[in-house]
Formats: structure tokens, C-alpha cells, sequence
């Protein structure tokens, strides 16, 4: 063989072809070596000492540096990740310190869902770090499969910007159900965010009470005979109930919208 052989010479040099693949050989297999996997043992000592789980008491600050732009399941990270790094006595305080810089701006909470019946999941990352885990093109032809609803209060946010619930009531024209369905939508495509974090976790999982409350038969579908003479007092009672529904749920999404 000839050519340049040894890196670094810029002379021609000539080899043994049978040679040279030995040596070629003997390269690889130092390389290797140096590079080998790390046994079971070793690889799981990593991982205690890079999640720090030996540790409490850690700065919040830190711990979402760290799992920034990662997927958690709906409530996983509040339950698992900042109960086990914080401690007991520290935990309320900080779970707290955390919605206050969700409502702040400083911590953006995206959500993310790739079908109907697919798992929720939801990742955080710094505010102005959006680019570095999104694509603006990604999010365009995400808006672009919405429908009627979700599209109505997506290009009323995107013209007034953070808007409360009665705000979208009122400037997009639509009802309670709507709003929510909407935002529902919304919040799944991670096109929208809430800087009320409870109502943000509301908008993706709603209550077992809530999806109870719906499937329940209304009080104006049971038939009533005709001679009732209550019927015009019942008559008032589901729309009584409905408002009464609706301004429950107007109370807990409470938050602005961006």
C-alpha cells in the first residue's frame, strides 16, 4: 500500500497491505477498550449521583436546570421528582416557590400528546429557551388542525395576548363549554399556556367530577307526565344548574392564558 500512512506525516509511505490491516485492527480494539461499557453496578452509581437523589434539600433552580425539556407524566414531577429531592419539611414551600415562577414567566410548562388516546405528558424548560426544544414550523402545522373553536381562541390570543377566561368569553364570542374544549385542545398541542398552574393541569386532566357531572342524564331529559304540576318550577332547574356549573369552572381555570 501507499499514501499517507502515519497521521501528521505528510510524506507517501508504503505498507504491507497484510500488515496494515493488523495494525488497523490492533487501533480498533484499543479504542474499544477504552471506550467499553461500565458494568450494571457501575452505570447505576452514575445515576445516583447524577439525578443526586442522596442529596436533599436541593435549590429548585438546579433540579429544573436539570430535567429541563424532559417528558414527565401528568403530575410526576411535583409527586416524584421535587418530594424526593427536597425533603418533607421543604417540600410545601417549594412546591409553592414553583407555581410562583410559573405565574411569573421564569418557568414555561409545555404539554404534549401525540393522539387522542395517547398518555399526556408535560415538560418544563426556562423562560427564551423555547427555540432549543421546539420548531416554529412544528407548531404551525399544529395550528393548523384545529378546529373551529380552538382556531377562534388561538388567533384571539395571538391578537390580545394573556387573556382570562371571561376575556375569551367575551372577545371570542363563545360558551363556557367551548372555551374549555378549546383550550383543552390547545393546551394538548402545547399552543397555549397558563401562568395559573393548577388550572393549566386542570385543562389536561380534567376532574373525574366534572367528566361524572357531564355523563349524568340531565333533568330535562326524564319524561314527566303531563298533569305535573311542578313542571314549570322544573322546567328553570337545568339551566339554574348549568349556570351554576359553568361559573364553578370559570373560578377554577382562573388564569391568564398566553
Amino acid at each position: 500500500m501507499r499514501g499517507r500512512l502515519v497521521m501528521g506525516s505528510r510524506e507517501e509511505q508504503w505498507c504491507d497491505r497484510h500488515n496494515f490491516a493488523e495494525l488497523y485492527r490492533r487501533a480498533i480494539a484499543l479504542r474499544r477498550e477504552a471506550l467499553a461499557p461500565a458494568d450494571r453496578a457501575t452505570f447505576y452509581r452514575f445515576l445516583l449521583r447524577w439525578h443526586k437523589l442522596g442529596l436533599p434539600g436541593q435549590p429548585l433552580e438546579e433540579l429544573l436546570k436539570r430535567y429541563r425539556g424532559y417528558q414527565f407524566p401528568l403530575r410526576v414531577f411535583e409527586r416524584e421528582i421535587l418530594r424526593s429531592r427536597v425533603g418533607g419539611e421543604q417540600f410545601t414551600t417549594t412546591l409553592q416557590d414553583f407555581h410562583d415562577k410559573v405565574a411569573r414567566g421564569e418557568i414555561i410548562a409545555l404539554a404534549q400528546r401525540t393522539s387522542e388516546d395517547s398518555r399526556r405528558y408535560l415538560s418544563f424548560i426556562l423562560r427564551g429557551e423555547g427555540n432549543m426544544f421546539f420548531s416554529k414550523a412544528e407548531l404551525t402545522a399544529a395550528a393548523e388542525q384545529l378546529d373551529e373553536s380552538a382556531k377562534v381562541i388561538y388567533n384571539f390570543l395571538r391578537e390580545n395576548g394573556a387573556s382570562l377566561i371571561r376575556d375569551l368569553m367575551i372577545g371570542a364570542n363563545l360558551s363556557t363549554a367551548q372555551i374549555e374544549n378549546g383550550l383543552t385542545r390547545l393546551a394538548n398541542l402545547g399552543l397555549v399556556n397558563c401562568d395559573n398552574y393548577p388550572a393549566f393541569l386542570l385543562r389536561l386532566q380534567p376532574q373525574s367530577s366534572q367528566s361524572e357531572a357531564s355523563s349524568m342524564p340531565q333533568a330535562e331529559s326524564i319524561p314527566r307526565p303531563a298533569w305535573s304540576s311542578h313542571d314549570r318550577q322544573r322546567r328553570y332547574q337545568p339551566s339554574f344548574r348549568r349556570a351554576i356549573r359553568e361559573r364553578v369552572a370559570l373560578t377554577q381555570t382562573e388564569g391568564r392564558w398566553f
